[in-house]
């Protein structure tokens, strides 16, 4: 994933929307439902990391997103349209 990232020609391509819910939320008998979830987290907790890591690498290096604006008004406009 931070390969496909890295090499994005435009920041709308690096945009993307996880559904999130809670795991108290889920049916307590559904392991279907409760691997869906754990798999999703996964996700998450991979894409945190990712962009930690991105962000600690020296600004001169070439897979540093140091500087790089992540609040873009497409940014915000992307997501907004993902949860309607």
């Amino acid at each position: 994933m931070a390969g496909l990232a890295d090499d994005a020609p435009t920041s709308g391509l690096r945009q993307t929307y996880l559904p999130h819910s809670a795991e108290a939320d889920l049916p307590t008998d559904d392991a279907e439902a409760r691997h869906g979830y754990l798999a999703l987290r996964e996700v998450r907790h991979t894409v945190i990391r990712l962009i930690r890591d991105h962000l600690r690498l020296e600004a001169e290096h070439p897979h540093s997103w140091q500087g790089h604006d992540s609040t873009s008004q497409r940014s915000h406009s992307t997501v907004a349209t993902s949860r309607r």
